[in-house]
Formats: structure tokens, C-alpha cells, sequence
């Protein structure tokens, strides 16, 4: 890039301050996706392609929680938490790793994954399945949109 070419780009740039230019956002996209990684029950990886450039993504599955793959040491009913963890994630890994999905984006979670639902397309003549619902309805995540956990 030549030095002219800052001096333009320098120029419109000195123009955008805190006010008038909007934070970077995902938010409202839905796009094909491919699922790489499987962290646990309501967290994956994603690879998607976005103004031609192909993007990965750490995504924390919206609208439910499922057991941590680390709870606290303290508490009495660790090893039962990470076996519920364990079957979560290895039902996940099943459902979508290695899949493309369809992920429609919500907003940045306070780790700075991007919130996501997942579907699986069900074909010509089928409904697409909502993944995160079917955590939820099959005990392997509960509710959850943010705020304090139980």
C-alpha cells in the first residue's frame, strides 16, 4: 500500500470516533457452517465463510447450560457433574462435529464466544432441527440466558 493511500485511509479514519462507528457484530447472520470441535455440552468450534474469508469461531450454544467439564473441586457432587458433562458433550459430538449446520449468530458472550442456536438441516421435504432445543428437551442442558446460574 502506498503512502498516498494512507493519507486517504488516515483521513476517513480520523473522522470515526466512539460515537459514530458501531461495535463489530455477528449478530442477526445465519450462515452454513461447519462444526471442527466439541468443547462440552453447550460450547463448539465452528469454521464459516464471511466476505470471503473463512473464519473460526468459539461458539457458546444460546438459551441453555450444561454441566461443566470442570466444576469447582469443592463441590460434593464433582464426579457426578463431570459424568453428566462427559455424556452431554459426547451426545453433542455426536449430533453435530464434523457437520455442516446452519448457525444463525447472536451477540458476544463475556468470554468473547459468539452466542449461537445451531440447527441441522433436515433435508428437502423436513424442518431444520433446533440442536439447542433438543439439549434442553432431552436433559442435557437447562435453560439458561445469561445472568446467575443455579
Amino acid at each position: 500500500m502506498g503512502w498516498n493511500c494512507w493519507c486517504l485511509s488516515d483521513y476517513y479514519l480520523n473522522k470515526k470516533n466512539n460515537t459514530n462507528t458501531d461495535l463489530y457484530t455477528l449478530e442477526g447472520l445465519v450462515l452454513r457452517a461447519k462444526v471442527v470441535d466439541v468443547y462440552d455440552g453447550d460450547t463448539c468450534t465452528v469454521i464459516f465463510k464471511l466476505n470471503k474469508r473463512y473464519e473460526k469461531h468459539k461458539v457458546r450454544m444460546y438459551g441453555y447450560d450444561s454441566p461443566e467439564m470442570k466444576p469447582s473441586r469443592s463441590d460434593p457432587n464433582r464426579d457426578e457433574i463431570k459424568k453428566k458433562a462427559k455424556y452431554a458433550k459426547k451426545l453433542l459430538e455426536e449430533k453435530i462435529l464434523n457437520k455442516i449446520v446452519i448457525l444463525r449468530c447472536g451477540k458476544w458472550d463475556k468470554y468473547g464466544r459468539l452466542l449461537g442456536t445451531i440447527y441441522i438441516n433436515g433435508g428437502c421435504f423436513s424442518k431444520n432441527e433446533n440442536v439447542n432445543e433438543w439439549m434442553v428437551d432431552n436433559n442435557f442442558g437447562k435453560p439458561y440466558f445469561g445472568g446467575k446460574k443455579e
